[in-house]
């Protein structure tokens, strides 16, 4: 804590002039500086004569017209008279501004000394103690020698006796109440008075009524001693009339004869001889020879005996008593109250204490401090009982305008105004600069300008929140030491505020008790603290506060409770222990036996144990046992089930506790109230459902039916979790986990095993996993350390792992945190999957094994049967599935198999035709669905083994739909690769003939074709893990080499850009062209070759078939599948151009021919005017030859040309001859007239013909004697023949 720097404080105190005599004679005794009072002049009225009166019982002095006592800065005292009785040793004054306080003091410490060192005992006087210490034998006590000054003089008083001694301006005497016997050469003289007159430097004795003789020696005593008396008297004293108190150098004059008196006579004569040298006056001299004439002080060099010997016994005996003085408060009387003892030094102590029957209280009120001791406070010692005499009854502290401190003390007897202003002056000096206005404010002990609605009794600052005690404005708090008790009261309340950071509770308290007895505290408050709470803070008090408070405050140490060790064996497993800074080592034990259980719901938190916890504070010697406890989170309250109670404050602290620290960590996990509702379904929390699972399609929601907790239990050597209700676990999003319900898991350590009690039942399968799981995630000294804290046996480690099969992995997959994953099939057994209709069925032959060395998992995997409608999965497997595994595994499957499921999904189970639909995909798009389709009950089986991959249904299947309406119907047996050599064997039946019969379904060339495709384009890149199931990577197909005899012709890019298509001709080779009305064919003589250098393929090309009406082809080698394929797509091309070209009867050339009308011979006019007609005979044949010399078009009937009159013609053909690049005619005439028109005629269309369709030509072929053989670039060449007669309807490459 900081603390203030001292400040000076200047507090102004009104002196006053009420003493002050200017016209009276008085001595100055000069200005002194005292310790807190400063600068004082004392002074010695002189208006009256000075007064010394000594008998046995009592002490008088009269200080003239009074002793003055002036201070510079504080109020000025007068004091007349000083009264000591001696035998009661009571002290009065008669004085102004001193009071009663400082007489009581003086009498005090008058009294203390004389009873240690003279032995003086209220009741006898201190002159007959003193007498009986200094002159043990009583003639001594009474009779005074003078041994050296007069030799043989006795002087006697009586005891009783009165002694006074009067100081005037003119005299000075000494009288007694009854005679002083003075005994010399024999005679007695009984003396009354003795008086020297300072006007005529002479000494008279007054005796009682004496004869002749004794009354001539008294005269010769009188001029004797006046004789004496005058050799020693300062010049000036010895003028006549002097007077004292009006000579201004009275004290030099007087310290001067103090000097004479006590110089003997031979000194005496030489100052006498050295003043004339000396100094001025006598004065000077006589101090002179005060200071320097001897060496030290003059009564050192004295004898025994005399005045210095009695008074050097004093001191002696004053020391003495001191020196050995052991001060103690061990045996007060029964008045007296101790409050605490304030130890002075190793050996002694002293006590402040109060009458009995008399409290103490200090009182806080806004505008100050204040101390109350209606019976007085006091210190009390043993040795010094007169010190009770002295006490402190009120004390108030309060401050100012200026915030200055004002100390206003009240003690018995009063202090009066001097030293009132001396307590203030002090504290002016000592407390205000330590007290900073600024400080006390900021602290709350002063009250805040502006005002406030608290009364502030101190502010802490700690941090950015400060401590704050106060209690209701206008109201004050009482700390009261009582005989019993130390009690605070507070009226209004004491409010206890804590930072926020601390997360304690705030607290008002009404009383507060401590007792002396056994040193408990009861406190009074708001929230009450209960019997525990009260234990607890006595305690901490006990062993913190009171262990290291000072022992002189007396508070009680010793009494500490002890723990019943008994009742805490059975209590024997320790759940945890922790150390903190004020409460010590704690420990929290259960019995083994016992069942601790636990709930959390959205609104609540709760532990309950039956046999109940024991919560002990060793080093506090108390012990709780706890039963329950119930937290509510709207509320924020928690309820306490505890032995002995532990209060309302405690639980609010709790309830503190656990809403700074526990329900933050627990909203991390869960919602919680207000986000939750408990009369809803609670939500849990989404699992997994970041990035990482939504990716892997693991998230899931966790909830709770409106009103259900979660719940942990221990018991008997067991851990269970679970919840009042099923907690339901529901997927999110496109999450692979299905729905299911958790009842309970429970985890056993002595077999390391975990139980789940779900809905549906989980299987052995599942429950592996999740032990496996739980042993590799969950750290050992967590497990250890759970079952050592809860009593459970220690945990067992896991099974080993079974032996990975001989067989190497077929592929392993490095997965992050949980290591690598092992898969293993035997190859030499086959791997099946069956479809059919109503689901599918898997057969893994001897097992399909999955394994996670670093998890410990090994998962031996059967076979499975799917349901497809609805969507199960039932797996068998080693260990066992059960419901929920299978339950599980049916969501997982589904949710990656989301995208074509769908197509096992058909709209209809069977086709008009009454098969079974097996897979329908493409039903969104335009041209979908398509269907995979088998007669009832047929099935679909997928085979895969060491020799191959096979794809066979018995029954067949089929695709169909709208899409594939112009497809070839068939049905597919079977379609298989082999491993070793790559070879493709496929099995289909159903494909109809009706014109061109095929010898087998699927060609040799074909299944070839299709195996160096698959090695080309698929086999080269499917995954690691095929391989090593069996499939080899056979080399590629080599590329066709060019043949140096063969002629490129044609290079097409295919669609797709997948390779470019080669077309090779030998020279001479001649390709025909036929066309009738049933059928089209195209027929190389010596064979096309077509290449695809990039699918490394060469096929070989003779002829080709398509018939007009069936739309069949036939192709070379091809089977009956490709031939209909090919037609398939033939007919569709033809749809573009003819609708009903779709048609199987239907002809597109005969179509295209009935457009024309037909004559009375069943000729079609293919043009008619008035000038000829032209005419096709039926089933004429058009033939187009390409050849090594030109192109030949010929007719088979020829065309007919009906002409005008006679002018009749025959079309037989049209050629193109390279040898002189030029079109020919062949016209054969009918009559004479038109033989005669003949030569004109074809003359004349050669012209048009070479006027309109050579230049058409490729401007190679344009060149006489051209040949295909000797063309450097006949591709080219042809491609731009060929894009003069198609029109440009292929993309050619050169």
């Amino acid at each position: 804590m900081p603390q203030p720097q001292p400040q000076p404080v200047h507090h102004e105190v009104r002196t006053s002039g009420e003493y002050v005599t200017a016209v009276l004679p008085r001595e100055d005794f000069g200005r002194l500086s005292m310790p807190l009072v400063g600068d004082v002049d004392v002074a010695l009225g002189l208006a009256q004569p000075l007064r010394l009166e000594i008998d046995a019982d009592a002490i008088e002095l009269q200080f003239g017209s009074g002793l003055e006592v002036r201070p510079v800065e504080l109020p000025s005292a007068q004091l007349r008279r000083l009264y000591v009785d001696l035998v009661d040793g009571v002290v009065e004054t008669d004085s102004d501004g001193l009071g009663a306080f400082l007489p009581r003091a003086l009498a005090v410490a008058l009294c203390s000394v004389l009873r240690h060192t003279l032995g003086w005992r209220p009741g006898g006087s201190m002159l007959h103690a003193a007498a009986a210490r200094l002159f043990p034998g009583e003639s001594q006590a009474r009779h005074l020698q003078f041994r050296r000054r007069f030799p043989g003089v006795v002087a006697a008083l009586d005891p009783l006796a009165i002694l006074s001694v009067e100081l005037r301006g003119d005299a000075l005497e000494v009288a007694v109440s009854r005679p002083l016997i003075v005994r010399a050469i024999g005679l007695s003289v009984s003396v009354l008075r003795v008086r020297y007159v300072f006007a005529t430097a002479s000494l008279e004795v007054v005796s009682a009524p004496l004869g002749p003789v004794r009354r001539a020696v008294v005269r010769a005593v009188e001029k004797r001693a006046t004789r004496w008396l005058r050799k020693r008297l300062p010049a000036a004293m010895a003028e006549p009339g002097y007077d004292l108190f009006a000579d201004p150098d009275r004290r030099d004059h007087l310290v001067d004869l103090v000097h004479r008196l006590r110089a003997d006579d031979k000194a005496l004569q030489e100052g006498e001889a050295a003043e004339p040298a000396g100094a001025e006056g006598t004065a000077g001299t006589a101090g002179t020879a005060g200071t320097a004439g001897t060496a030290g002080h003059p009564r050192a060099r004295e004898g025994a005996g005399g005045a210095a010997s009695l008074f050097s016994g004093l001191k002696a005996g004053l020391a003495a008593g001191l020196a050995t003085l052991r001060i103690s408060a061990d045996d007060p009387p029964e008045v007296t109250r101790k409050l605490f003892t304030i130890p002075l030094g190793p050996f002694s102590s002293l006590a402040v204490a109060t009458d009995r029957g008399g409290d103490v209280a200090v009182i806080k009120r806004e505008d100050g401090l204040s101390l109350d001791a209606p019976r007085g406070l006091y210190l009390y010692s043993d040795q010094f009982p007169e010190l009770a005499e002295l006490r402190l009854v009120r004390s108030r502290l309060g401050f100012d305008r200026d915030d200055i401190p004002v100390v206003d003390v009240h003690t018995e007897p009063p202090l009066g105004p001097l030293l009132d202003a001396v307590v203030q002056r002090a504290s002016d000096r000592y407390l205000a600069p330590h007290l900073p206005p600024r400080w006390l404010r900021d602290r709350g002990v002063l009250r805040p300008s502006q005002g406030s609605e608290h009364h502030v009794l101190w502010r802490q600052p700690v941090g950015r929140e400060p401590i704050v005690a106060h209690t209701r404005a206008g109201f004050e708090v009482e700390l009261r030491h009582t005989e019993d008790a130390l009690v605070l009261t507070a009226p209004a309340g004491l409010s206890l505020a804590f930072p926020g950071a601390w997360h304690l509770p705030a607290a008002q308290l009404r009383r507060v008790v401590y007792r002396w007895e056994d040193g408990a505290l009861e406190i009074d408050g708001d929230p009450g603290l209960g019997e525990f709470g009260q234990a607890v803070l006595t305690e901490m008090f006990r062993s913190h506060a009171a262990g290291g408070a000072p022992d002189w405050l007396g508070l009680r140490r010793q009494g500490a409770p002890t723990i019943d060790e008994d009742r805490l064996a059975r209590a024997s497993v320790e759940m945890f222990g922790l150390s903190l800074p004020v409460l010590g080592q704690l420990e929290l034990r259960m019995d083994p036996q016992d069942t601790l259980g636990g709930s959390l719901g959205p609104a609540e938190l709760s532990v309950r144990s039956e046999r109940g916890l024991f919560l002990v504070a060793r080093d506090l010697g108390l012990m709780l046992e706890l039963r329950s406890a119930r937290y509510d989170l709207p509320r924020r309250e928690l309820v306490i089930d505890a032995s002995p109670p532990v209060g309302d404050y405690l639980q609010a602290l709790g309830a503190g506790a656990l809403d700074a620290f526990v329900v933050p960590a627990l909203r991390k996990l869960v919602p919680l109230w207000p986000d939750a509702d408990p009369n809803e379904t609670w939500p849990l929390r989404h699992v997994l459902s970041g990035f990482i699972g939504e990716k892997l399609g693991l998230a899931v929601d966790l909830s709770l039916p409106p009103g259900a907790s979660l719940t942990a239990a221990r018991v008997a050597g067991a851990l269970v979790l679970g919840a009042t209700a099923p907690l339901q676990v529901r997927p999110v999003g496109e999450s692979l986990i299905g729905e299911f319900a958790v009842e309970a898991i429970r985890w056993r350590p002595d077999g390391e095993q975990i139980e789940l009690v779900t809905q549906p039942p989980a299987g052995p399968l599942l429950h592996a996993l999740v032990r496996r799981l739980h042993a590799h995630f969950t750290p050992k000294v967590v497990l250890h350390a759970l079952a050592e804290r809860l009593g459970l046996p220690q945990a067992w480690p896991p099974p080993p792992l079974p032996p990975a099969p001989a067989a190497p992995p077929i592929g392993v997959l490095e997965l992050p945190v949980v290591g690598p994953l092992t898969l293993h099939l035997d190859r030499q057994r086959p791997l099946t999957v069956e479809l059919r209709r109503d689901g599918a069925r898997l057969d893994f032959g001897e097992g399909f094994v999955a394994r996670m060395p670093d998890l410990g998992i090994h998962v031996d995997t059967l076979g499975a049967a799917i349901t497809l409608l609805p969507f199960t999965v039932e797996l068998t497997s080693r260990p066992a599935a059960g419901e929920l595994d299978s339950w599980l595994l049916s969501h997982v499957v589904r949710g990656m198999l989301a995208r074509v499921l769908p197509w096992f999904w058909p709209a209809r189970h069977a086709t008009a035709a009454g098969e079974d639909v097996l897979v329908a995909f493409g039903a969104n798009h335009a041209w979908g669905p398509i269907e995979l389709c088998t007669e009832p009950g047929g099935a679909l089986e997928l085979s895969v083994d060491a020799e191959g991959v096979a794809l066979r249904s018995p029954a067949g299947v089929r695709l169909s739909g709208p899409a594939l309406a112009e497809m070839p119907s068939f049905t597919l047996h079977e379609a298989s690769y082999r491993f070793a050599d790559g070879s493709v064997q496929i099995g289909v039946a159903g494909i109809q003939e009706r014109y061109y019969r095929e010898p087998v379904a699927v060609g040799a060339r074909t299944e070839a074709v299709l195996a160096d495709l698959l090695r080309v384009l698929v086999i080269p890149h499917v995954p690691a893990w095929l391989q090593r199931l069996g499939l080899r990577i056979l080399p590629l197909p080599p590329e066709p080499e060019p043949d140096p005899g063969r002629i490129t012709v044609l290079q097409a890019q295919l669609p797709g850009g997948f390779a470019q298509v080669r077309v090779h001709v030998q020279p001479g080779d001649v390709l025909t062209v036929a066309a009738n009305r049933r059928e089209i064919s195209i027929v190389s003589e010596r064979g096309l070759q077509w290449d695809m250098p990039g699918l490394r393929l060469s096929l070989d090309f003779q002829g080709a078939r398509y018939h007009l009406e069936s739309g069949e082809v036939q192709i070379g080698e091809f089977g009956q599948l490709e031939n209909a394929l090919v037609e398939a797509i033939v007919r569709r091309s033809l749809v573009a151009y003819e609708p009903t070209a779709a048609r199987s009867d239907f002809s597109a050339v005969a179509a295209l021919l009935d457009r024309f009308p037909v004559d009375d011979e069943g000729r079609r006019v293919l043009f008619d005017s008035k000038l000829a007609r032209v005419l096709l005979p039926p089933d004429t044949m058009l033939v187009v030859r390409l050849s090594e010399h030109g192109l030949l078009l010929t007719a088979d009937p020829p065309l007919e040309i009906d002409g005008a009159t006679v002018l009749d013609y025959r079309f037989a053909g049209l050629s193109y001859s390279f040898d002189d690049a030029a079109f020919h005619l062949d016209l054969e005439r009918d009559g004479v007239l038109a033989g005669l028109l003949r030569g004109k005629l074809v003359e004349e269309g050669e012209n048009q013909l070479d006027n309109l369709l050579r230049p058409l030509l490729p401007a190679a072929m344009r060149t006489p004697g051209y040949r295909l053989s000797r063309d450097p670039d006949p591709k080219a060449t042809i491609a731009a023949l060929i894009r003069t007669v198609v029109g440009g309807g292929w993309f050619i490459s050169s």
